[in-house]
């Protein structure tokens, strides 16, 4: 008996849109983008930053102006430390003795008035970045007391500084520590709007980026993918985004090139400008307070030796200590003294 034919079944028609199986579809009016690359890392000095500040109408400081009046004015100091001292106890290295105890700071006492230039400027491990954390509560002194902006912050918990987190802001020396490298930079630079309840926009971001002289597109992209000027850009766009009163930088550009530190403290310089904000700067090097601040005063072991003027200070320095930091300062006519016309030829250049 033959087998019974069963009807042959019609093929499946294929969507003329699709291609066969395997292959990765293509729009048939888009024509196949190639991979984009990743965008070529420029020096800081590629594209400079706008000489006018993205407008405060969309900022924090405008839709609440009441949070941000200040309440220093007039001659009023908008940060008054007094008599401050930080003590840490060092571990005990014999029970029959007691721990020994290093003084960080030693009874320091100084003012910075709104809308000025503040430089600390002394060696490492004189007490400089003690005294900033302590005025940005993010250490307490032993004793002493510290004001900002007519607020006694000394001994308030950290639910009571939402103020203070908002108008002062730091920039650290290392960018490449205090950036994220997992955050795209737009999200780095949002962060502190997020943390502090204001809506982060994209257009915000995009104004700050223009503002420290980096383009768009920079946002896109992580921290590793940008040179060392270019990241402390990024951290100092960071701190703006709140619309601070009070920056502070934490030798900003001692970890830079020195092809770019001009650049960095020009932008930091022009920014205080235009914001009007107050700066306090610190670094080792006296010659660079000198080109951003217009008071300085000189640490060392942990205590304030001299405060003045950037020009008095640099001109005719009172403490020897100071004097020994001036006379640091390297110049043309110190390294040349002594040399014979020998000496200033290049070795490979020498009959």
């Amino acid at each position: 008996m033959p087998e019974p034919t069963t009807p042959e079944q019609p093929a499946r028609p294929t969507s003329p849109t699709t291609p066969e199986q395997g292959t990765r579809p293509t729009s048939p009016t888009t024509p196949e983008q190639p991979a984009r690359p990743t965008p070529p890392t420029t020096p800081a000095a590629a594209r400079p930053h706008t000489s006018s500040f993205p407008a405060a109408a969309t900022s924090p400081r405008a839709t609440h102006p009441a949070a941000w009046a200040p309440t220093a004015t007039g001659n009023n100091p908008l940060i008054k430390v007094t008599n401050l001292t930080r003590d840490y106890p060092r571990p005990r290295t014999s029970i029959l003795k007691r721990a020994e105890v290093v003084h960080a700071l030693k009874g320091v006492t100084l003012d910075v008035k709104p809308g000025e230039r503040f430089g600390i400027v002394g060696e490492s491990g004189c007490g400089k970045s003690t005294l900033l954390r302590i005025i940005a509560a993010l250490d307490r002194p032993t004793t002493g007391k510290v004001v900002v902006d007519g607020k006694d912050i000394t001994n308030l918990p950290e639910r009571r500084l939402r103020f203070l987190r908002e108008n002062l802001q730091l920039v650290f020396q290392d960018p490449m520590s205090s950036l994220d490298p997992r955050m795209r930079v737009r999200d780095i630079i949002a962060e502190p709007l997020v943390v502090q309840g204001h809506p982060a926009s994209g257009a915000r971001v995009k104004e700050l980026l223009d503002a420290v002289g980096l383009s768009a597109d920079a946002g896109d992209r992580f921290p590793h993918q940008f040179s060392g000027g270019q990241r402390q850009r990024i951290s100092i766009a960071r701190a703006l985004a709140p619309n601070p009163k009070i920056l502070i930088a934490d030798e900003p550009v001692s970890a830079l090139d020195v092809s770019v530190r001009a650049q960095v403290l020009n932008l930091i310089s022009d920014l205080v400008d235009e914001l009007d904000l107050t700066l306090v700067f610190v670094s080792h090097d006296l010659s660079v307070v000198k080109h951003v601040c217009d008071r300085v005063a000189v640490m060392h072991a942990g205590e304030i030796v001299e405060t003045g003027t950037t020009g008095e200070v640099y001109a005719a320095p009172r403490a020897p200590y100071t004097r020994r930091l001036v006379a640091a300062i390297p110049t043309l006519p110190k390294a040349l003294a002594g040399a014979t016309p020998q000496d200033l030829i290049p070795k490979g250049a020498r009959g």
